[in-house]
């Protein structure tokens, strides 16, 4: 509870402390959620099951070096899962980059730090850095992420590729997103689409859903990065969405 509350006030002093700037500014964007989790994955593996969860999120253009060839774009957030016997985990992140190019065609460079708190008994906390480098158009967008956990001692790669589309008629947008990791101890296939509704519904919220299929091979019996080794399993979450 208590990081939740630290959580909340923090994201809320970020509304605020952007709400008076120049309309010339780009503005923070920052969102809640709230759900339920069937499977929690990091780096393609599984980690916690079946527990509700809160997230917050937020992002701000040009926040660092702003107005010149050097500003970078900076984001973050943090994923809160429920109690599992008493053990809740997080994952919290935050992350700087930039767009070499133009907003809709460029590269994409980013550095990201993760601090995982694991909710697992058999995975311990850690902490992950990356260098993501995406190339930036309006059909598909490929990346390549260089990972590095450094308490798990897993050090690797991902290759992926991702983009948004809106259904028609209904109007839903469709984000798939489809990943293949490959580090020390494991290899990972992932693709997952996001259903979400594009406006507002009760309350300003947006629901989503997001299904996800993965397949890990581990190369180690004995292992501490994930809860499980997921074999060509299903999993889905399923939540709401509040932005301002």
């Amino acid at each position: 509870m208590k990081k939740l509350v630290t959580l909340l006030f923090a994201i809320a002093g970020l509304h605020l402390s952007y709400a008076e700037e120049p309309a010339t500014t780009p503005s923070t964007s920052i969102s809640l959620e709230a759900g339920y989790i069937d499977t929690l994955h990091v780096n393609g593996v599984p980690r916690v099951t079946e527990t509700p969860y809160i997230a917050a999120k937020f992002s701000k253009p040009n926040a660092l070096f702003a107005d010149t060839a050097l500003s970078l774009d900076v984001s973050g957030g943090a994923l809160l899962a429920g109690p599992n016997e008493d053990v809740s985990e997080s994952h919290w992140n935050l992350a700087v980059g930039k767009t070499v190019g133009f907003d809709n065609f460029g590269l994409r460079v980013g550095g990201e730090i993760w601090r995982h708190q694991s909710g697992t008994p058999t995975v311990p906390d850690s902490t992950e850095v990356a260098l993501k480098v995406g190339l930036v158009n309006p059909i598909v967008s490929p990346y390549v992420k260089l990972i590095n956990d450094l308490d798990l001692d897993q050090k690797g790669y991902a290759v992926g590729a991702e983009t948004s589309w809106t259904l028609p008629v209904v109007g839903w947008s469709l984000a798939p997103d489809v990943s293949w990791y490959s580090l020390d101890d494991y290899e990972s296939f992932r693709a997952a689409a996001t259903v979400s509704y594009p406006g507002e519904l009760l309350w300003g919220l947006s629901p989503f859903v997001t299904l996800s299929w993965v397949d890990n091979d581990f190369d180690v019996a004995n292992f501490n990065f994930a809860s499980y080794e997921a074999d060509t399993e299903f999993s889905w979450l399923a939540g709401v969405r509040y932005s301002f």
